[in-house]
């Protein structure tokens, strides 16, 4: 009989919830329409702040490529030290399945820069 209680004032706390449930709702406010000036204004800020971030990425590709370069050097130079002396087997297979999952991005990441590249050519034209 206990356990029938708790169960009724359970279903009764719900059906009150969902009885006053659209008064917890948030409503969203219609926005008013953006000015030209606005949206200008909008579309400088935003790339401003892509120039920001793809100078960001070309820094780190930068750092990228001179690792990389490092370690294919160390290799040349047969530096004992260097990851294809030391790594066994089983980490050498996982170094390039990193390396092709992310031969995968870039080649992915390209696409979405030439396409961006794209439609700035063709939607910036003064």
């Amino acid at each position: 009989m206990h356990g029938f209680i708790k169960i009724v004032i359970l279903l009764t706390c719900m059906g009150v919830f969902w009885c006053f449930s659209d008064s917890f709702l948030v409503t969203e406010k219609p926005q008013r329409p953006r000015s030209a000036q606005q949206l200008k204004q909008d579309i400088i800020e935003v790339m401003g702040t892509l120039v920001e971030q793809e100078s960001i990425a070309i820094e780190t590709k930068a750092q990228i490529q001179r690792a990389f370069f490092n370690h294919i050097k160390a290799c040349a130079d047969g530096d004992k030290k260097s990851l294809f002396t030391r790594a066994s087997t089983k980490q050498l297979q996982q170094v390039l399945k990193t390396l092709r999952q992310e031969e995968e991005r870039y080649r992915k990441e390209q696409v979405e820069h030439k396409r961006l590249l794209a439609f700035v050519r063709s939607h910036m034209i003064t």
